[in-house]
């Protein structure tokens, strides 16, 4: 089954407040492609498993009747019925291995935003097989550890450098999960059925700028820092001071929020 990691109400806050939309550029790719498949006037139903705080569901639900999302954290769901979103969205607990209130080739659009690498994956397929209609979509979309930068010095590593410590720091390292191999590959270890005629990979680079105090709130909404702000509360916060310290000392401001210092984060999606 999934692999349960977002489950307190705090962290499912951070996530919804720290984690990006799905860009429109990727939204644009998965349904160019749907079209080719089936024409757009006989999209009816898009079911988007791991849906976390709900942003890829509200996203999907303008082009469907009816858009359903699922994720096995309580406290995501309760996050996503909190925010905003479109009449047509159905927000539930349910793994994406099992679907049962799914009907059977009822689905055109099947969707993982950053998430099909927690799931047990041969039961998934397996449940995408059963609700997908003929010619119905799967779209598994990934997004590799952003890239922090400063505009006002582009040349500048330091930002760069700060998150792959952060990401390799030796506190963190007890916390890390097998399942993180498959997204760091981009995926390309997932072998689809025969019966799954057409495969792709489209990479997709967003830009946006933040400001530096989101790229605390991002540290803290990663898999790595709840699992040892878990077990060790204490020594998750002290990582989180020293990380404040290094992003004042390498934009040269004592406040994070200045919009002025704000850095750039690039998002790389596949």
């Amino acid at each position: 089954m999934s692999v349960r990691l977002f489950e307190s109400t705090a962290h499912a806050n951070l996530y919804a407040r720290h984690r990006p939309s799905v860009p429109d550029k990727v939204i644009d790719i998965v349904l160019d492609y749907l079209r080719q498949q089936i024409p757009e006037d006989q999209w009816q139903v898009a079911v988007d498993v791991g849906c976390g705080s709900g942003q890829g569901s509200n996203q999907l639900s303008t082009h469907f009747k009816h858009c359903y999302g699922f994720d096995v954290s309580p406290a995501q769901i309760g996050a996503a019925n909190s925010a905003q979103h479109s009449a047509n969205v159905s927000y539930a607990v349910c793994p994406a291995e099992s679907l049962p209130t799914i009907v059977s080739n009822s689905v055109q659009l099947m969707t993982a935003f950053e998430s099909v690498h927690w799931f047990e994956f041969n039961s998934f397929i397996n449940e995408c097989t059963r609700v997908l209609c003929p010619n119905g979509v799967l779209a598994m979309v990934g997004r590799i550890a952003p890239e922090a930068y400063d505009p006002i010095r582009p040349d500048d590593r330091s930002l760069v450098d700060l998150w792959y410590e952060l990401y390799t720091d030796e506190r963190l390292k007890p916390f890390t999960n097998a399942k993180l191999v498959l997204l760091g590959r981009k995926y390309r270890d997932i072998k689809l059925p025969d019966n799954y005629e057409t495969s792709r990979m489209d990479e997709v680079v967003v830009t946006e700028r933040v400001s530096a105090q989101e790229i605390v709130g991002i540290f803290e909404s990663w898999s790595l820092y709840q699992g040892l702000a878990n077990a060790d509360k204490q020594a998750a916060q002290l990582m989180t001071r020293e990380v404040i310290h290094r992003l004042k000392s390498i934009l040269n401001v004592s406040d994070l929020s200045a919009k002025e210092q704000s850095p750039e984060k690039l998002n790389n999606y596949f």
